[in-house]
């Protein structure tokens, strides 16, 4: 990419073996190339579909074979289940792996009572965006998009909030996926495994997605 400078980055994680990656627009819009980096090795992407308003995109690489993440099927995450998030948060100063962080569901809509939206405790940081959202079998009930702002709701109540964040559902990720004929798999949510274990298979297929102009 030589010429062309990064401008920001994010996280993306594996739908399939033949190399598509599921993140959020906004974090490869504007972009001109779009660099994926998954256990330490680097390659072009190619945005092959979007979803504006819903924040979705799925960029296309070369790497194949990677177990991809499987979406929940069947009965619909709760109120108080436990998530894990991964991600590449602040990259470039933290550790050069995914970050895991953990935590609930809080609530089945966003603001306004979006109900594209999951709110969930665990914590979310900058380059978090696009990363999964993983029950505690290790399937994704959601995309990782954005937390509150911390600023405008200290102006607007005077207290600073507390571990409020959002994900798109999956629900809304399938209707994107159907709609442009990519494939991906489901399973059911039966295994109770340990944060750690989801945490182990799913940085497998996740990776960091770099924006350049």
């Amino acid at each position: 990419m030589s010429g062309q400078k990064p401008v920001s980055s994010g996280t993306a994680f594996a739908i399939d073996a033949t190399g598509d990656f599921l993140t959020n627009y906004h974090v490869i819009k504007g972009c001109l190339a779009v660099r994926l980096e998954i256990g330490g090795i680097g390659q072009e992407g190619t945005v092959i579909a979007t979803d504006e308003r819903n924040d979705l995109a799925v960029v296309r690489s070369r790497t194949k074979g990677i177990e991809p993440l499987r979406f929940r099927e069947g009965k619909s995450i709760r109120p108080g289940d436990g998530v894990v998030v991964l991600g590449f948060a602040y990259a470039g100063l933290l550790a050069t792996n995914p970050q895991v962080t953990t935590g609930s569901v809080s609530a089945l809509a966003g603001i306004g009572d979006d109900i594209r939206f999951l709110q969930l405790t665990a914590p979310v940081q900058p380059g978090n965006s696009g990363g999964p959202l993983l029950d505690l079998s290790g399937n994704v009930v959601g995309l990782v998009s954005t937390r509150i702002n911390d600023l405008v709701i200290a102006e607007a109540t005077g207290t600073l909030p507390q571990n409020i964040n959002f994900a798109i559902k999956s629900a809304i990720i399938r209707e994107f996926l159907n709609s442009h004929g990519i494939v991906y798999t489901t399973a059911e949510s039966t295994a109770r495994l340990d944060p750690s274990d989801v945490a182990e298979t799913a940085t497998k297929a996740t990776a960091k997605v770099t924006c350049y102009e």
